[in-house]
């Protein structure tokens, strides 16, 4: 409801208004008489032309609009207060000139904060020359906090500007600067970008005060570029035109926020910012997502352009920024720009091509991850465009990949991997005609991938024409095979109807048996037609490969002397280095409380094995230790058998179907590694003696001499590292080892459960592989159930 004015022009509306009057009885804190209002969801607006001459100039020309709640009251306890919220802001224009100062415009601003006070803020914008410098200030001034309670009060306090700008034109020196405050979060940002002749200097830094956590602190982030011209000439036609350099305090990467930010321009913020007065905004926010404040964290590294070719053919700006202390991890950005024949030259550039990169490598987590970004790039007339990524852990599990342009359609992309688009090749001007070629390829631990798609879109009067042409060719390395899909297909519109089509689209896969299948249609008018075709030739399997026994290679690999490493008991250091003993040949020397390795990566233990490699398996099918020395591993005073997991290719111990190979982990755990140990070591009793040594004095003539046994000196040498407790050094200085950790993160194990109910029925496994062989021996024992059981993680699994 419009409670005053019209609503053409200034006005006051509510979409609820209320009036209220209770009278409490307290028996401690006496009676109370309340009076209260309220405007709910209100609005008030002041227009420009209903005022005269002076208010038309000064008020914005929309005029100003305010929406608020607010409920006010009067209380014979608590006198007069205000709920709600509510702010009114008004920016005046004045244009006034005193002497070398222009005032540009005056704000000033009221709000009515949550708990009830009053905030008043009244400053001024200006800004002047002074010979060759300029300068602009932005809203500086004052601000008052009026407390409306039984006691009403206020205070006056200085506001800081906002913003400030410098520039300077001293003939040899140009350039400016800007500095942003921001005192509600305690923020503050800089600017500086200055040029001396043919050196240019460009300067971002950023300061906060206050922690994402709301706790105070301290954190900074200065980024420094300085080019040159002409550039400083480097061997094999390379040059240097720049230099520069970050440094953070109390500052980390989002390497998330810079990944996604390649594809917006993000690494134009970081590295030797074009331009940056002209875009202080983005810059400054780049860098405050992109190296945000985090306590403890520290980041340095050096930036430079370095060019090749004379003239200029690419120009690559690079950084290599390090985050300290653990977790380490470095970083490197780059900008690369590529014309030919080159920018200098009379002619038209053939190809320019603009990629922006960025890599980390992560020494905690054990990886190393690159992705690179192709944009605004061209051959000849044609644009250019699209994405690569490469993703390499040594860690645990193992996983490498690298892709340009994506992966084939029917590869499970697992977690973590990055969405990318196609390498695409526009061959066209606009949109009509359009000619473009997509590619791609890719290769994983366990697949190579690659394939094209040649597109055509052709538009005349109410006629259309479109055609494709693609094939996808994935090949898995263990077991060997490959799915080639391939199609073509052409149609034509006439306002918005198809009068013809033809397509055919179909499936190669092999080796032995070979297999093609695939479907074609043909479509003139209202006639159809449909063909389908599903052909098999070659037999199952192909020619059999001889059958091997994986025994002579597992022993050769239990034999050599290679594979034996002695291993030190549980959780214990090596505190003294003994001297080296001169081992006969093919011994390994053990602590006599360690243990004994042995590693080989020919088959798993414990495991059914289908097959060898590609081949049939003569002999055993399943390998497990029983003997030590001809000691039974089952004698309790023997020596005492255990297996350590290591990553295995299960496509060379198990036949896989062909939506295991694209579904599966390329590599699982396996028992593949033995421990040997024995609890038959005893130790005599303990033997205490005294620990005596001697401290002497070197002095600058490098003279030794004993340390007097009187004094504050002996004291000191006493207290000294000889004669300290065992938990002061080492780990047991900050920790107990024995002590069991808090909280602990459970390994990922997998269950046969019933489909239905998703109960478990037979027992648990850590691997994948494991539940296949439960799995494969309950629906041995329990035929009936076949089909009704499956393979699920522990968080699937119903209790």
């Amino acid at each position: 409801m419009i409670l005053f004015g019209e609503e053409d022009g200034s006005h006051l509306k509510a979409s609820s208004t209320g009036i209220k009057l209770f009278y409490s009885i307290e028996q401690n804190d006496g009676n109370e008489f309340v009076v209260e209002g309220a405007l709910r969801n209100a609005e008030i607006v002041i227009k420009a032309g209903d005022g005269d001459g002076f208010l038309g100039k000064i008020l914005p020309p929309e005029g100003i609009r305010v929406h608020f709640d607010v409920i006010a009251g009067w209380s014979s306890i608590e006198g007069l207060y205000f709920k709600g919220s509510a702010s009114l802001e008004i920016t005046i224009p004045i244009h006034k000139n005193i002497g070398p100062i222009s005032f540009e415009s005056i704000y000033i601003s009221l709000a009515l904060r949550e708990d009830g006070n009053i905030r008043v803020r009244a400053a001024v914008c200006f800004g002047g020359c002074l010979g060759p410098l300029s300068f602009s200030i932005r809203r500086i001034g004052i601000e008052s906090l009026i407390k409306i309670d039984r006691s009403p009060s206020f205070n006056l306090s200085f506001l800081p500007p906002l913003g400030a700008g410098l520039a300077i034109d001293a003939g040899t020196v140009t350039g400016g600067g800007y500095l942003e405050f921001d005192n509600d979060n305690k923020r503050y940002a800089g600017i500086l970008e200055l040029a001396f002749g043919k050196i240019g200097l460009t300067a971002v830094g950023l300061i906060t005060t206050r922690m994402p956590d709301g706790s105070k602190g301290f954190s900074m982030l200065v980024v420094i570029g300085v080019e040159f011209d002409p550039p400083i000439t480097l061997p094999y036609n390379f040059n240097l035109s720049g230099v520069g350099g970050l440094l953070g305090i109390q500052r980390s990467m989002n390497v998330d926020y810079l990944r996604e930010g390649l594809k917006q321009g993000t690494l134009d913020s970081v590295l030797f910012p074009q331009d940056p007065i002209a875009n202080a905004a983005r810059i400054i926010s780049d860098l405050r997502a992109g190296f945000p404040p985090d306590k403890g964290r520290y980041l340095f590294g050096p930036m430079a352009i370095i060019g090749w070719g004379n003239p200029k053919i690419i120009r690559a700006e690079v950084g290599i920024f390090i985050e300290l202390p653990k977790p380490v991890r470095v970083a490197i950005l780059g900008q690369v720009t590529a014309q030919l024949p080159n920018a200098e030259a009379d002619t038209e550039t053939v190809v320019v091509i603009h990629l922006d990169i960025l890599g980390v490598l992560d020494f905690e987590k054990k990886t190393f991850s690159l992705d690179a970004v192709i944009y605004d790039s061209r051959i000849l007339q044609f644009s250019l465009s699209g994405d690569m990524a490469m993703r390499f852990s040594w860690g645990s599990p193992p996983f490498f990949l690298i892709s340009f342009g994506g992966y084939n359609p029917k590869f499970k992309v697992q977690a973590g991997m990055p969405a990318l688009r196609r390498m695409t090749l526009s061959l066209g001007k606009g949109s009509n005609p359009r000619l473009s070629l997509e590619c791609y390829m890719a290769v994983t631990t366990n697949s190579l991938q690659f394939g094209a798609k040649l597109e055509l879109l052709a538009k005349k009067s109410k006629f259309k024409v479109h055609g494709y042409l693609y094939f996808h060719a994935l090949f898995i390395f263990s077991p060997f095979s490959f799915v080639i899909d391939m199609g073509a297909g052409v149609e034509v519109f006439a306002g918005g109807a198809s009068l013809l089509s033809i397509t055919l689209d179909f499936t190669l896969s092999g080796p032995t048996p070979w297999r093609a299948k695939g479907t074609g249609k043909f479509k003139i008018l209202c006639v159809k037609v449909k063909i389908r075709f599903d052909v098999t030739w070659g037999r199952r399997g192909g020619r059999a490969l001889p059958a091997m026994d994986p025994w002579e290679d597992l022993l050769a690999a239990l034999n050599s002397p290679g594979n034996w490493k002695s291993l030190l008991p549980g959780e214990s250091e090596q505190l003294v280095r003994l001297r080296k003993i001169e081992d006969a040949a093919g011994t390994v020397n053990v602590h006599s409380r360690g243990l004994s390795q042995i590693s080989q990566t020919v088959l798993p233990f414990n495991e059914k094995l289908d097959k060898y490699g590609n081949h049939p398996i003569a002999g055993d099918t399943e390998y497990r230790v029983t003997e030590i020395n001809d000691l039974p591993v089952e004698d309790a005073n023997a020596l005492r058998v255990a297996y350590t997991k290591e990553y295995y290719a299960t496509g060379q111990s198990k036949k896989l179907s062909h939506s295991e190979k694209l579904s599966r982990p390329s590599f699982e755990e396996y028992d593949m590694n033995i421990v040997i140990g024995s609890e038959r070591v005893t130790a005599g009793p303990a033997r205490h003696c005294a620990l005596a040594f001697e401290t002497e004095v070197i002095d600058e003539n490098r003279v030794a001499s004993p340390l007097p046994r009187t004094g504050l000196p002996w004291r000191n040498a006493a207290a000294g590292l000889a004669n300290r407790a065992g938990k002061n050094r080492g780990r047991d200085k900050y920790f107990n080892a024995a002590q069991k950790p808090l909280v602990g993160v459970l390994t990922e194990r997998y269950h046969v459960t019933d489909k239905y109910s998703g109960r478990s029925v037979a027992a648990a496994a850590d691997t994948f592989g494991g539940a296949k062989s439960v799995l494969e021996q309950y629906a041995h024992d329990n035929p009936e159930t076949a089909g009704n059981v499956q393979i699920v993680t522990g968080y699937e699994r119903m209790s």
